[in-house]
């Protein structure tokens, strides 16, 4: 019986479940603990090893499975009553026990609200595991109802919030694939209840899901969804929230107008409306948009906004303005990095890196362990660069986060090329081509620009590296009309004629001055330190 209970039990709890008088139950434990089974711990007993509890319990569940859910149900109820005044402190063991005795309305309730309580916390395993357990359960009796049962309506509500908590959790943890499974799960059921506002939420977050993976097209198919319903309701908080999300998908299409066009409605519907989540939001968004355009003071002074409101609701509850503390602190960092500032960017990020661990956000963790290895690269500091770059390599294929991956995967490259470790680097090319985002359209033109690179350097003659590394490089020039590309394409062929022959270098210097014209230009208007370096090595090996 000790066993059914868990790892830890009380005697209270034993003596009522198994209804002996106490000597005998005494006399019982005492046995037990002289051929040391349990042993005591405060005031309760807990057995020594895990695998002797877990191999007693399957006994009881294999031999007499009736009996089983029987001493769960127990187990069950005498929490209940032990703990009703404060259910939350033993919510896991109330999901546990009410779902392995099958009662269907307790599973119900404590599996959803341990699930909650998990994901507030960011248990992120533990509150997935709730939520499998409720959809088992939920979608097995949804199937037995129809729209005349009395049921219907509310199992209905209680699967859609099923999966879209489920869902959430994903989407937290940087699992989109899963998180955009459940998503649309739950628009199945919310379009068939014509639940407009729940419709809001729902489209929001699959837009937000298409977004975090890159799909701009996607994401703004779902958000103009979500505001044409959000214009008709009214709602002057969700169109705020609608069209700072539609300032982020523009920006991420390089539209820096319209996402600053779009923020500055969002402050403006905000304007009488007491909500500081989305009003420190909208100022993030606002300096991000900025900061593209090159107007570093805008940024940090839109930053410094966000960041006041944020301090002001540091201690509510809840993962929102955590969530946007790390993104806040990502562009803190960025804005410094991208001046040159390099040791300031890197205590943004350690504070960035600090919530993300604290929320689980695997993803965002990630990308600011690949930010501290940018930096490194900058600095020339090769070996601790790859050292950043392998840890946000580790997490990135855990979480399967291929958009994330293909970054690391490319700046890994770009540190080796500088290393000279060329047969090194074709490994981590052809990792690089199983990952690459359909969602990227440039991911494929940078694959062959590395195998251009990669073959010119590991040709045996010259003749074989004009073949293999220079023409296809010359080709991509002739057909490319987008002025980054161009620059790009002209640096790297600089740098690979210079090591041919003198005829070679002579057209190396003609790239040479194509891509340093166009690095002004481009520093000129955004003054980036990357533009900087680039300049100050073309101007340098003139």
């Amino acid at each position: 019986t000790a066993s059914i209970i868990g790892k830890k039990f009380s005697y209270e709890m034993l003596l009522n479940m198994t209804k002996k008088n106490e000597n005998e139950l005494l006399d019982d434990l005492i046995d037990c603990r002289e051929v040391c089974l349990i042993e005591e711990s405060d005031s309760d007993y807990i057995f020594i090893h895990d695998k002797v509890r877990e191999v007693l319990e399957n006994e009881i569940k294999e031999k007499y499975p009736s009996f089983w859910k029987e001493l769960h149900q127990k187990a069950g109820e005498f929490l209940e009553e032990k703990y009703s005044s404060n259910l939350d402190e033993v919510l896991d063991e109330l999901a546990n026990h009410f779902y392995n005795a099958e009662d269907l309305e307790k599973s119900i309730k404590y599996l959803e609200l341990a699930g909650d309580k998990a994901r507030k916390n960011f248990l992120n395993e533990k509150a997935i595991e709730h939520f499998d357990k409720l959809v088992k359960i939920l979608e097995k009796e949804f199937a037995k109802t129809n729209k005349n049962d009395i049921r219907f309506d509310q199992m209905q509500k209680s699967l859609y919030d099923a999966y879209f908590n489920r869902g959430s959790i994903f989407y937290q943890i940087g699992k989109m694939d899963d998180a955009l499974t459940d998503y649309f799960l739950a628009k199945k059921i919310i379009e068939q209840m014509n639940d407009k506002r729940n419709l809001i939420e729902l489209l929001h977050a699959i837009g937000w899901c298409y977004l975090f993976t890159g799909d701009v097209d996607n994401a703004l198919y779902y958000f103009e969804k979500e505001l044409k319903i959000t214009e008709v309701m009214n709602s002057k908080i969700t169109l705020a929230k609608t069209f700072n999300s539609l300032s982020i998908a523009y920006r991420n299409r390089g539209n820096y107008e319209k996402h600053i066009e779009y923020n500055k409605r969002s402050l403006e519907t905000l304007h009488d409306l007491d909500d500081d989540y989305y009003l420190q939001s909208v100022y993030l968004n606002l300096g991000i948009g900025y900061r593209m355009q090159g107007d570093y003071e805008k940024a940090l002074e839109c930053y410094h906004k966000s960041l006041k409101v944020l301090e002001k609701n540091k201690n509510t509850e809840g993962h929102e303005f955590m969530k946007t503390g790390f993104v806040l602190y990502l562009n803190f960092g960025l804005v410094q990095r991208e001046q040159g500032n390099f040791d300031e960017a890197i205590k943004y990020y350690k504070k960035g890196m600090k919530i993300s661990d604290e929320m689980g956000d695997k993803s965002g963790l990630a990308s600011l362990i690949w930010e501290i290895g940018i930096i490194y690269y900058y600095k020339k500091k090769y070996e601790e660069a790859l050292e950043y770059i392998d840890q946000a390599i580790k997490i990135q294929k855990e979480f399967n986060l291929s958009n994330n991956l293909y970054f690391s995967l490319t700046l890994k490259i770009d540190i080796l090329f500088d290393q000279k470790k060329y047969s090194e680097i074709q490994k981590i090319y052809e990792a690089l081509l199983k990952c690459l985002p359909k969602n990227l359209s440039y991911a494929s033109e940078d694959a062959k620009v590395y195998q251009a690179r990669i073959s010119f350097h590991l040709a045996k003659t010259e003749k074989l590296k004009i073949v293999k590394g220079i023409r296809p490089l010359e080709q991509m020039l002739k057909e490319k009309k987008d002025e980054g590309w161009i620059a790009g394409l002209n640096y790297a062929l600089w740098k690979l004629k210079r090591e041919l022959t003198a005829k070679q270098a002579k057209d190396a210097d003609q790239n040479r001055k194509a891509a340093l014209k166009l690095y002004r230009k481009f520093y000129q208007k955004i003054p980036k330190i990357y533009y900087k370096n680039k300049i100050e090595e073309l101007e340098k090996l003139n």
